[in-house]
């Protein structure tokens, strides 16, 4: 019965919990390499395009601006047709203007991934998207139960049996 117990309700949730952390580990990977082979160039912002206002639940709203980015890669020219210039709080966000110069920081490998960054770069260890924080707390969860059942549960059934 001991035996049973372990292997259906702690392993059971430890192997849940091993696979969400494992898929989280492995999209985390996948933004870290983005990050460290990246590669900074500047670029001329050709279209701006404004998103529509989003109100937040404490009252305060943002918006949004994405557009097309030219810049040169190896001597070719490549055009980001949606790219992230700007993201702020609506009375005090500044525009990007057409014909504004921009760092972009893309992949050598793909040209067409790249993302507006600072004249530094983008940090080796970027802040986890939310993807890889939801599959966090996912995994989270389970192993909360596989601890709930091996100290609480457990200690139960063994004095029974």
């Amino acid at each position: 019965m001991i035996g049973e117990f372990i292997r259906w309700q702690v392993l059971t949730w430890l192997g849940v919990s091993a696979l969400a952390f494992g898929v989280a580990a492995f999209v985390y990977a996948g933004e870290t390499a983005f990050a460290r082979r990246s590669v900074v160039t500047s670029g001329t912002v050709e279209e701006v395009r404004r998103s529509g206002v989003l109100y937040t639940d404490d009252g305060s709203s943002q918006v949004e601006y994405h557009g097309r980015v030219r810049y040169t890669v190896r001597g070719a020219e490549v055009v980001s047709n949606r790219m992230r210039l700007a993201g702020c709080d609506v009375p005090v966000c500044p525009a990007p203007k057409e014909g504004q110069i921009v760092h972009v920081a893309y992949d050598p490998e793909n040209f067409n991934r790249a993302v507006r960054t600072s004249a530094a770069g983008l940090p080796h260890w970027p802040v986890p998207g939310p993807v890889v924080w939801i599959l966090g707390l996912m995994g989270l969860v389970p192993l909360i139960g596989a601890v709930v059942n091996l100290v609480w549960i457990w200690p139960v059934l063994r004095t029974r049996s």
